[in-house]
């Protein structure tokens, strides 16, 4: 503000020869400040879109919580288990369901972890063809029922792993705890090593997707604030209609 005043105080001293230059610098700030509301404009609608944006992606770890919080771990859990999993599989909903079942078994943090180690070797030696959301769902499943279910007998087989003979020892077992750490450490022993070699060889890709997920976290919490701006000018809106 003070700036535009000086420039058309100095535009006044310099008398009727300056007539060419007053009109140049009045342009010049009409053209800019022009340019400022429209930025401004801009940017408040960006904003307020954040709240709409974002709120799949807030509900979406919103469930993984209550999930996590369900099975008596820590929201804390869940947010880092997610982002382990996003970073590998670089796609939201494929994480989340993936965590959501770790969750439903896991029992402890060790647990957590032996788990994420086995879905990201799947992911990294069999890819698309081998869901690894679906493979935490036939683990849960197997640990539960005493026999292979669903794509955990793919995840044994396609290892050479005979699955009449891995569900002869799964009966050994008398609990469904025992049954679950019988299941990982056979997972482990098969995919550890091709998890490892992928992160090795992927670690500038699985830094970015970590990073992109932080910035996604900055986003959805933008967007929360600006959840009740919003209803605020949606019920303007009705009140107007």
């Amino acid at each position: 503000g003070k700036a535009v005043k000086k420039a058309g105080k100095d535009a006044e001293d310099a008398g009727d020869g300056f007539t060419v230059a007053k009109g140049a610098v009045a342009g010049f700030i009409a053209n800019g400040l022009s340019a400022l509301v429209d930025w401004a404009r801009d940017g408040v609608a960006a904003l307020l879109d954040l709240s709409e944006s974002t709120r799949e992606y807030r509900e979406d770890l919103n469930k993984l919580k209550t999930a996590f919080e369900t099975a008596g771990h820590t929201t804390e859990a869940a947010t880092s288990t997610y982002k382990e999993l996003y970073s590998v599989f670089g796609e939201e909903d494929r994480a989340v369901e993936a965590a959501q079942q770790i969750a439903a078994l896991a029992k402890n943090e060790e647990q957590m972890a032996q788990m994420t180690e086995i879905a990201t070797g799947a992911w990294a030696k069999w890819g698309d063809s081998l869901a690894t959301e679906s493979l935490m769902e036939g683990i849960n499943h197997t640990a539960k029922l005493g026999e292979v279910q669903g794509t955990l007998a793919d995840a044994l087989e396609w290892c050479g792993i005979n699955v009449d003979t891995f569900n002869d020892s799964l009966a050994e077992k008398k609990t469904e705890e025992e049954r679950s750490a019988y299941i990982l450490e056979t997972l482990n022993g098969l995919y550890s090593d091709s998890a490892k070699i992928y992160r090795e060889n992927n670690a500038s890709i699985i830094q970015s997707r970590k990073e992109t997920s932080d910035y996604n976290d900055e986003l959805a919490e933008l967007g929360e604030i600006l959840e009740p701006v919003n209803r605020e000018i949606n019920q303007l809106k009705l009140e107007l209609a």
